[in-house]
C-alpha cells in the first residue's frame, strides 16, 4: 500500500488573523481592560479606577483594542463609554480564561 503524503503550506488568512488576536492579547493590560468590560459598559473614570492605569497609557490600550473591533466606545456628552464589541469576543475571552484556569489546576 502506498503512503499518503500530507501536503504542508503556510498559514492562510485566517490563521495569521487569529494570530495577531493573539500577539494583542498578550499584553496583561489589554486582559484586564476586556476582563473589567465583562461586566458591561464603563467610562474612562471607572476604567481607569479599576484598572489603576493614568488615562494616556489607558487610552492608548483603549484605541488598540478599538483598532482590533474588540472593544466598541459610545460618545456619552464629552466622555466616551467603552463596551464588548460582540458577543464573539465576550465568548473568546470567557474561554480564554477558563482554559487558563484549567491549565492552572491541572499544574
Amino acid at each position: 500500500m502506498a503512503e499518503e503524503t500530507i501536503q504542508v503550506s503556510g498559514p492562510d488568512e485566517l490563521e495569521a488573523r487569529l494570530a495577531d488576536y493573539f500577539k494583542l492579547l498578550g499584553c496583561a493590560s489589554r486582559i484586564h481592560i476586556l476582563r473589567v468590560l465583562l461586566r458591561g459598559e464603563a467610562g474612562m473614570e471607572e476604567l481607569s479606577e479599576g484598572i489603576q492605569m493614568s488615562p494616556s497609557a489607558l487610552s492608548h490600550q483603549l484605541r488598540i483594542l478599538r483598532g482590533a473591533k474588540l472593544v466598541r466606545a459610545r460618545r456619552a456628552g464629552n466622555d466616551f463609554s467603552y463596551t464588548l464589541a460582540s458577543d464573539s469576543v465576550r465568548t473568546m475571552v470567557e474561554a480564554s480564561l477558563a482554559c487558563v484556569e484549567a491549565q492552572s489546576r491541572m499544574a
